[in-house]
């Protein structure tokens, strides 16, 4: 996420209503997983 003054009112206005906000968390966690699991396949393929 880009770091502007924008953006970050934007934050606190999903942050403040709570289906947003656990939408937000599910979402990040699983882009993380993701990216985790990428990176594992991606060493895996490497050896």
């Amino acid at each position: 996420m880009k770091k502007t003054p924008n953006s970050e009112n934007t934050f606190f206005a999903i942050f403040g209503k709570t289906t947003k906000n656990h939408l937000l968390t599910a979402r990040n966690l699983s882009a993380s997983s993701l990216t985790a699991y990428f990176f594992r396949y991606k060493k895996k393929r490497e050896k």
